[in-house]
């Protein structure tokens, strides 16, 4: 069984939507030690919690471990920096 890393990507985003102080993610499937892993970036505001941002992603990818039935590793990177500052979480790409 596969699931595409952006479904991953669609669930994410929904799931951090209501934080303001993420602006933006990420989520790439990558090849690790021969297995596929999830490389799930994000973007956060100066001031934002990231073991509080962290704790959130890992209640979600252990809800898509529980509905998928397959454990995956995950990497997630959590960035925060001067380009922040002059981000808006609205803005369109």
């Amino acid at each position: 069984m596969s699931i595409a890393a952006a479904a991953v990507e669609q669930a994410v985003r929904g799931a951090l939507a209501p934080r303001k102080d993420v602006l933006g993610s990420s989520v790439v499937a990558v090849d690790f030690e021969g297995r596929t892993a999830l490389r799930i970036r994000l973007v956060a505001r100066q001031s934002a919690d990231p073991a509080a941002i962290a704790e959130d992603v890992e209640g979600l990818v252990d809800r898509l471990r529980q509905v998928v039935g397959v454990s995956v590793p995950v990497l997630l990177h959590i960035t925060s920096g001067a380009r922040t500052r002059f981000s808006r979480a609205e803005r369109v790409r």
